[in-house]
């Protein structure tokens, strides 16, 4: 997990770590969108279940509002991510980040 433009990285997984970005991933509601959306807030290179590698970028809204990803690479879908799981997306990713 990194933020873009830092060298920061978080590269220790566990598996309910890796669980939990799955479940958001996979509950993301599919949007078709052409907006530019600029710089994302974070990556995450991911191996899906094809053994394709990918990596997912996120802009993580503030609580209780939605988040979105999207697959780098592809700007004519994002994905639209619940506020209950942005709640855990502030979990996973953004308190790693906070000084």
């Amino acid at each position: 997990i990194s933020e873009p433009g830092n060298s920061n990285e978080f590269t220790q997984y566990d598996l309910s770590t890796l669980e939990a970005f799955q479940g958001v991933i996979g509950r993301a509601e599919k949007e078709s969108s052409n907006v530019d959306m600029g710089e994302p807030e974070y990556e995450v290179p991911i191996e899906d279940k094809w053994g394709r590698y990918q990596t997912i970028v996120f802009w993580v809204g503030e609580k209780e509002q939605k988040s979105t990803l999207a697959v780098k690479g592809d700007s004519s879908t994002i994905y639209s991510v619940s506020e209950e799981d942005t709640i855990l997306l502030h979990e996973l990713i953004v308190y790693l980040f906070e000084d």
